[in-house]
This record gives structure tokens, sequence and C-alpha cells, in this order.
């Protein structure tokens, strides 16, 4: 079976599901989402031919949806995500029945996408512009994810926690300015001397007018974010009440997070 040909519903409209409907999209998979209710999933997935549906471990009543998606089709792969980090983290042992994939996050959205056409075609698949799978590399080398899909996705998953929109003229800016503080080679490190003016070179524009609008996205999604999301970001700090990052604190304490996360799972920088 070609990628192109792989049909996936994503249930769920969370940032993390539209990430990882995002990125199984630029793989050239079919994607269609729906809401995160056992009713809309099974209604959708009777309704369209589908390879597989991936479900987040927090829907409700998960073993009657998987009995059900089954009944509907017998060789419809079912693959559950399974957030460990949150309160309500558990593990679905007992639907291992219905369940051809039991994927634990955090982890890359690469390994969602070989897990899943693996257990779809039943193939090994090697993506030599993402990642090569453990343990299969000749030369022990690590993928690589600087300026990557997968880091593109990573960064507009955090954005959309902290509701920055595209609609804002800095959204794009924060982007590749937390893609350049990640660099490798430190070139990058100085907010106003490195990334202001690369930014700039870039995309044609001002490098007042790259600080202003990444300053101007900040404060006005600030408050419209969740609280327990700024607090995952930036710790402690976010709880004091007229606490707003600077733009540097901004930039640089999502890239550092986005490192810490890729260099758990084994991902080396470009250098």
């Amino acid at each position: 079976m070609e990628i192109r040909d792989i049909r996936v519903m994503v249930g769920g409209l969370s940032a993390q599901a539209y990430s990882i409907a995002e990125f199984l999209k630029s793989k050239g998979i079919s994607v269609m989402s729906v809401e995160k209710n056992p009713l809309a999933i099974q209604f959708e997935a009777s309704k369209h031919m589908l390879d597989a549906v991936i479900i987040p471990n927090s829907i409700q009543f998960p073993e009657l949806l998987c009995e059900n998606l089954k009944k509907i089709d017998e060789k419809l792969k079912l693959v559950m995500i399974c957030d460990t980090n949150a309160d309500e983290y558990k593990s679905y042992g007992q639907l291992s029945r219905y369940l051809d994939v039991e994927i634990k996050i955090p982890c890359a959205p690469e390994q969602i996408y070989f897990r899943l056409v693996e257990c779809i075609t039943g193939e090994i698949h090697v993506d030599p512009k993402i990642c090569t799978p453990s343990g299969s590399a000749e030369d022990g080398q690590r993928c690589s994810f600087s300026g990557g899909a997968e880091l593109h996705n990573r960064i507009t998953e955090i954005l959309t926690q902290l509701c920055i929109m595209p609609k804002y003229n800095g959204y794009n800016y924060i982007r590749e300015a937390v893609k350049l503080a990640i660099s490798e080679n430190g070139e990058y490190k100085g907010i106003s001397k490195a990334i202001y003016p690369e930014i700039a070179r870039r995309l044609d524009v001002t490098p007042s007018g790259v600080e202003r609008s990444i300053r101007t996205a900040i404060h006005r999604s600030w408050p419209k974010s969740e609280p327990v999301n700024r607090v995952e970001i930036f710790g402690t700090c976010a709880l004091h009440r007229e606490w707003i990052p600077t733009n540097s604190e901004f930039i640089f304490i999502i890239a550092d997070k986005i490192s810490c996360e890729f260099n758990a799972y084994g991902y080396r920088r470009n250098a």
C-alpha cells in the first residue's frame, strides 16, 4: 500500500490531535479530524472507508467505542494515544483485544507516524527525510530534527496551547525565532543582535517590526491562555498574575523545552 492511499481519522480537536493530524498530512497520509466524542467517531467511521482511527485515552467509554468500531470494520486499525503526563492517564491493557497499537506520549510525531504505517501496511517504513526507526540505522546515527516537520509541528502545538493564532503578525516570527534559538552552533543566542535581524532578512521586514509583532502577539494571547498551559511551559513564574514573559524569555524558554523533549527521545540537532 502506498502512503498516499492510507486513510486515517483522528479523534479529538485538541492542540495535540491537531499536531498529530498535521504531521500525518505532511507525510502524504489522508487525514480527517472529528471531535472527541464516541458517537461522532463511530458515525464518521461508518461513513468513510478508513484504514485506522486514532483515539485519545481520555475518550469516554473507550471499550464500547473500540468494540463498535471493530463491528463497523473488523480490519480497521485502532490506535490509542495515551498521555502519560495527564492526571486521568490510565493504561488500557484490558482493551488489548481491540487495540492494534498503544502509543504513550509525549513522543516525537514521527514515532506515531512509523507505528501507524507499520500497523496498517505490516511493513517497517523508513522515511529518510525524517529519521530511521530505532535500532535499524547502520551507522548508529540518530535522526535530525532541526528545521524538520516534527519541530515545526511541535512549535505550532505549543503556540496553539498559548492561544497564539496565525492571525497575529508575530505568529510566524515567533516560530522562526524558536527554530533559530534551537540551532546547535549558538549563532543565534542573541535575540536583538542575531534573531530579529535574521528573521527580518529572511522575510524582508525590519528588525523593529519583528520585535514589535512578537511582543504584541505575546501580550494579546497571554490573558487568553489557560493557566495550566502557561505553568506547564514557563513554570511557577506564570503563577504570578502580573508576570508576562518578555520576547526573549518566551522564545528561549520554549526553545529549551523543545530541545529537552527531543533530546530525551534520542534526537540530535543539525550542526
